[in-house]
């Protein structure tokens, strides 16, 4: 009898091939399941950008019913002196580098923010924007701010961890035009600043101290882009975009060369440059339509869907996307 219970007792335990097994089987389990488990996250994460892009773009609308017309893409920003733009020839008296980021506060539930700014003063010191005593009085308010509603939860590994408060993932849409100097569809009536040679065709929906009204979107309000990611990590820092100041990715333009070498790439090929959209989804990026509505743009769309989608009055007929 005790020989009998001696021998069960034995088959209790574990052979050592059968515990290779046994952890053979977790390990495949494991391999299974990360990738699920990664996946789920990932589109719980993009779920979020494009409810960050749906709050923005409603947000453009309604500052468009307060004031019947989109806000400027940025309110005399700083830069290069250029005729065109007198406002940079007295930079320092007269530069602002409000961007509509701020514009927008009150509507995205920022209004005590938007308070404490003092418009008449450059927003930052950011691409040659007023002098950094006036700019601090506006960055002071940035210091501490995060608002995670202008940035994807995918594209955080590339924020700029000297200020994450300004890290923003989102900007606006500028028309086809290789520059970010160039008007929206139409001008505040009380700009005295004229563009020349700026065909309706290549113009977006935003520009300097002016923006188009809703009713100007003669191609449709679904099917005209308004607002679309871009990646944080550009080939330079200052290229941001930050939603605090005006910068370089304030607004982006489609259809430009889009890489160059810089001090934040990590290979001898280039990293994003600043105007180009893009994000740090697999597949493509989100942007939101005239209309407030957002949709996914594959990395595979036709160009020339991509240059429609971008002008506000140019007539094209895009087709199936």
């Amino acid at each position: 009898m005790t020989q009998m219970i001696t021998r069960v007792r034995r088959r209790l335990a574990f052979t050592l091939i059968e515990l290779l097994v046994v952890i053979a089987i977790i390990a495949v389990l494991i391999a299974l399941l990360l990738p699920a488990v990664q996946q789920a996250r990932e589109a719980a994460r993009r779920s979020q950008c494009k409810n960050n892009l749906k709050q923005l773009a409603l947000a453009l609308h309604s500052y468009a019913e307060a004031f019947n017309r989109l806000p400027p893409g940025v309110v005399n920003p700083g830069t290069q002196s250029k005729a065109s733009f007198p406002w940079t020839q007295t930079c320092s008296v007269d530069c602002r580098n409000t961007p509509f980021t701020l514009q927008i506060l009150p509507y995205i539930d920022q209004a005590p923010l938007h308070a404490k700014l003092n418009f008449s003063l450059p927003m930052s010191a950011a691409q040659r924007s007023g002098t950094g005593a006036d700019a601090s009085v506006n960055s002071a308010q940035f210091a501490s701010t995060n608002l995670t509603i202008f940035q994807c939860p995918s594209d955080v590994k590339y924020q700029d961890p000297m200020n994450v408060a300004g890290t923003a993932h989102y900007a606006i849409t500028n028309g086809r035009r290789a520059s970010y100097w160039f008007p929206a569809l139409s001008i505040m009536e009380d700009l005295t600043t004229t563009f020349e040679n700026e065909p309706l065709a290549t113009r977006g929906m935003f520009g300097v101290n002016g923006a188009a009204r809703l009713e100007d979107v003669k191609d449709g309000t679904s099917q005209t882009m308004m607002l679309s990611e871009t990646p944080f990590r550009k080939n330079v820092n200052v290229y941001g975009p930050y939603w605090t100041a005006w910068n370089y990715t304030s607004g982006v333009v489609f259809g430009v060369v889009n890489s160059k070498a810089g001090p934040n790439c990590a290979t001898s090929g280039g990293c994003p440059y600043a105007w180009g959209g893009g994000s740090a989804h697999i597949g493509g990026m989100h942007y939101a339509k005239a209309d407030g509505s957002v949709g996914f743009l594959s990395e595979n769309v036709s160009s020339t869907i991509v240059r429609g989608l971008v002008t506000a009055s140019g007539s094209e007929i895009l087709g199936e996307y």
